[in-house]
């Protein structure tokens, strides 16, 4: 059938022939897509196997400003995040899955960030008040604390194991840094300092393991192909 054709084609050798934006083309072309969206299967299914660069070719393609958001939507309901206690934990498990990285994602990493607070609040609504909202607040109005406290965490992580940064944030710092933020002025104190110490003692990883701490080059999606670029030193280079 065409599903495995396209799938077999997307994917050759342990790698994408050219890039992901070039196989795609080539499959569009072939006619091997039963729909505009037919991509998304394949790549669902892709980012649950490939090699972990590879990986992150393909989270950087789908990440891409040229995919519609409601395309970034569906791929990322494939990694539902039910059961998990706080955004910290279900951030840590989407990494694993999907490795999305700001530096590689780019403009990308935003539209990651606002979906995945959505799909948060809607998977685990008895989960609402450990994070300070009222389970009564519209849900766009409740995204806005989900986003600012995942990405106050990524920053975090960022600052306290990025060898460039020498003056590491300390926890009383964080905790004010995050009540200056207009919407994390109710999270509770318990649940900063648990987020601090969680991100101090363990790094966001997309891989386990150290090889999944620290990253050594960018991948990012130019919108015809993905470059690999070795990464630099700044405060932009690890996983924030």
């Amino acid at each position: 059938c065409s599903y495995r054709r396209g799938f077999e084609t997307m994917f050759s050798g342990g790698a994408f022939s050219l890039s992901v934006h070039v196989d795609h083309a080539l499959l569009a072309e072939s006619e091997l897509f039963e729909s505009e969206l037919f991509w998304e299967a394949p790549a669902r299914k892709l980012l649950l196997w490939l090699p972990l660069h590879e990986r992150r070719r393909l989270a950087s393609f789908v990440c891409h400003d040229s995919h519609p958001r409601a395309s970034l939507d569906r791929v990322l309901r494939a990694f539902p995040q039910a059961g998990s206690p706080s955004p910290l934990a279900a951030l840590r498990g989407l990494l694993l899955q999907f490795p999305f990285l700001p530096i590689d994602a780019g403009s990308g990493a935003d539209r990651v960030i606002g979906l995945f607070s959505m799909h948060w609040l809607r998977d685990n609504p008895s989960a609402w008040a450990s994070v300070g909202l009222d389970g009564g607040l519209p849900l766009p109005e409740a995204r806005h604390t989900v986003y600012s406290l995942v990405y106050a965490t990524i920053v975090l992580n960022t600052d306290l194991h990025n060898p460039a940064v020498k003056t590491k944030m300390s926890r009383a710092q964080f905790l004010t840094n995050c009540r200056e933020a207009p919407y994390l002025q109710f999270v509770p104190e318990r649940l900063l300092l648990e987020t601090y110490e969680s991100i101090r003692t363990s790094p966001l990883a997309i891989a386990p393991g150290p090889r999944g701490r620290s990253v050594s080059s960018i991948v990012r999606s130019t919108g015809d192909e993905e470059i690999d670029v070795a990464a630099t030193l700044s405060t932009h280079s690890t996983l924030g």
